[in-house]
């Protein structure tokens, strides 16, 4: 008696070698054969199989809700060419086909991936107006976020593939090096990615800067990107979708991190901005002049009345708090 063209062994064989990426043209084509023949055969290797063909033991079985999500999104992106053949049979074969050959590729090339990597675990850090926090990540890196700033990063970073972080306000980052996992920051609409370097991000409704201390950053966005050396530094007009690539005063820019916000013949107005940045409080002048009057010194990053004080001694002004969140400022 003649052996039978598809023996089952020899069936699975197909399907294990399918899942792996190594079937050859003549063997799919015996297996198109056989789908387009036969109903749902019930000759797929099982999921240990495929592993223990792939050399990989020891996954953990993915959750019934991961599973189902899995499983729909294989039936919603299959092929629409099993739609298209004309006999309900051959429909039937084909929608089989590809919806296994999708499952299996999707065990071993990711679902493995899926069962074996962990789920990132978020937390997020905040700080208050005049307050300043240093936050060691969990890979040895570490940030100071300056004052209404949040930072959201992975709990389990260490076990993940990559080291993220996402930032709103002002943060100053010392990154452990990894030869293995950049370092990516999220700000906004802008990137940065690092390998192990200090950097100074400041993520604003209206424009975001990166400042370079130490190292080599590439800084990027949806339309361009760019590479800072220490020194530099880019601002991002967000409503533009435009870089500044610049110099920059480190020193200056960097000093809130160590309670110190230094000016240097800044105009009265900015300083104000900046304080509103910083306390969270509103700033009007009695006198619109008065807003170009220049300060060139230091003021404290967390307390406001010393802040204040400075400056009226500083420039022969008065500032009136009306309550806690107005300032006016007057001459004297």
């Amino acid at each position: 008696m003649e052996a039978p063209k598809f023996d089952d062994a020899y069936i699975q064989q197909l399907f294990a070698k399918l899942a792996a990426g190594t079937i050859t043209e003549q063997e799919q084509s015996e297996l198109d054969e056989y789908l387009a023949n036969h109903e749902a055969p019930g000759l797929l290797p099982s999921v240990d199989d495929l592993l223990a063909q792939q050399g990989e033991t020891g996954w953990e079985q993915m959750a019934p809700a991961d599973a189902n999500r899995v499983y729909e999104h294989i039936l919603a992106s299959r092929p629409t060419e099993a739609a298209q053949v004309s006999t309900v049979r051959r429909m039937a074969a084909y929608k089989w086909y590809y919806t296994a050959a999708a499952v299996a590729l999707l065990l071993v090339l990711g679902g493995a991936y899926l069962w074996k990597t962990p789920r990132a675990e978020y937390m997020t850090v905040a700080t208050g107006y005049g307050e300043i926090k240093k936050i060691t990540l969990p890979d040895g890196s570490s940030v100071t976020l300056n004052a209404n700033a949040t930072l959201r990063f992975a709990s389990n970073m260490q076990s993940l593939s990559s080291r993220e972080a996402w930032i709103t306000g002002e943060g100053y980052f010392n990154v452990a090096q990894s030869a293995q996992k950049s370092f990516v920051v999220h700000a906004k609409a802008l990137t940065v990615e690092v390998l192990g370097t200090t950097f100074n991000v400041k993520a604003q409704n209206l424009h975001t800067s990166v400042v370079l201390n130490s190292g080599k950053v590439k800084v990027a966005s949806k339309r361009e990107s760019t590479i800072l050396q220490p020194g530099e530094m880019v601002l991002y007009d967000h409503a533009a979708l435009q870089f500044k690539h610049q110099a920059a005063d480190t020193t200056t820019l960097t000093s809130w991190k160590n309670n110190q916000l230094i000016f240097k013949d800044t105009p009265l107005r900015e300083v104000a901005a900046i304080m509103q940045q910083q306390f969270g409080v509103a700033v009007r002048f009695d006198h619109t002049q008065l807003a170009q009057t220049t300060f060139t010194g230091t003021l404290p990053a967390t307390e406001l009345e010393v802040a204040m004080t400075i400056l009226e001694q500083s420039l022969d002004i008065q500032i009136d708090q009306t309550n806690k969140q107005v300032l006016v400022i007057k001459a004297k």
